[in-house]
């Protein structure tokens, strides 16, 4: 998100030149409108740009503190059900537990609220002989309540982590649509009407570097290309932060922020390797990355667990 707060500054510095001379579009209605279009798409990129600045780690504490609670009382209440099956001589109930507890095991954090639901559901006809044996009168409605409450968290997650790429792929296309007004319409303008409006000319081109080669050119004159992507949990469809990604024949690495997101800017056409590591995942194998001149390549990448030891 670094790069596109740096890109919206540049936008608001060109919007705010635009605005000090208004006198520039006066009986000019297509050029008004350019401008006024511009204005609105900067105005909304600040605005989600400052939604996803918002702290995300405040709704992933209380999940983690959450998972761990539901967890550790899963696991007591799986256990007191199988002593409880052995001690019955019920068969099927104890063949259950089992099938559970090897799922339990597994630790997948997507699907404990389902097993949470199925534990409850396999032992709460056997309420009143189960608390008789040494099970506290309250034990499974607190695995209910936590279950409910780690449940909540979740889909606030889920439903918070589809905003954030909404919002972060909107802010995408607003960049590039607010680059095709400057530079299909504002530049040409500025450029047109130089002698008219030399003082509007001289500041616009600065903060446009009108008067230097194009940025998003090679020096062979091809368009730079961009990767950018998510990386999640191949399990729990989380967001990976903190995941090193690297493109070794470019020298280039990179992280993942707090919603997995990752970005290489500036890059040349051709064939790369791409690699990912994060503490706690498999290491995938490399993407082979064909890029083409001026394209916006998107690459997501699933990381799978490692199993608990």
């Amino acid at each position: 998100m670094k790069n596109q707060l740096l890109i919206n500054n540049k936008f608001k510095t060109t919007n705010m030149i635009l605005n000090q001379h208004s006198s520039v579009f006066a009986d000019k209605p297509h050029m008004q409108a350019m401008r006024a279009e511009f204005t609105a798409k900067t105005d909304r990129i600040a605005l989600l740009l400052d939604e996803l600045a918002k702290p995300y780690t405040i709704l992933t504490n209380s999940m983690r503190d959450k998972a761990e609670r539901l967890h550790a009382k899963l696991g007591q209440t799986i256990n007191m059900g199988i002593a409880f099956a052995a001690s019955s001589q019920n068969t099927e109930l104890m063949r259950n537990l089992n099938n559970y507890r090897q799922e339990y095991l597994k630790r997948s954090k997507f699907r404990l609220p389902g097993l949470s639901f199925n534990v409850y559901n396999e032992l709460q006809p056997y309420q009143e002989q189960i608390t008789a044996a040494g099970l506290k009168a309250a034990h499974l409605a607190d695995l209910s309540t936590l279950n409910s409450a780690y449940t909540t968290d979740l889909q606030q997650s889920n439903m918070l982590t589809s905003t954030r790429r909404a919002s972060r792929s909107e802010v995408k296309q607003l960049i590039s649509e607010c680059r095709e007004i400057l530079r299909k319409h504002l530049d040409f303008f500025a450029k047109n009407y130089a002698e008219d409006y030399p003082e509007f000319y001289r500041e616009y081109a600065a903060v446009r570097n009108l008067n230097k080669p194009r940025r998003r050119r090679t020096k062979t004159g091809k368009e730079i290309a961009d990767v950018t992507g998510t990386v999640i949990n191949a399990s729990t469809q989380a967001p990976v932060a903190m995941a090193i990604l690297s493109l070794p024949d470019l020298g280039l690495m990179t992280e993942t922020d707090e919603d997995g997101c990752y970005a290489f800017d500036e890059l040349p056409a051709g064939t790369y390797s791409l690699s990912c590591h994060a503490p706690g995942y498999e290491v995938p194998a490399k993407a082979n990355l064909v890029i083409a001149e001026g394209e916006s390549l998107v690459h997501n990448i699933s990381l799978q667990p490692l199993a608990a030891s």
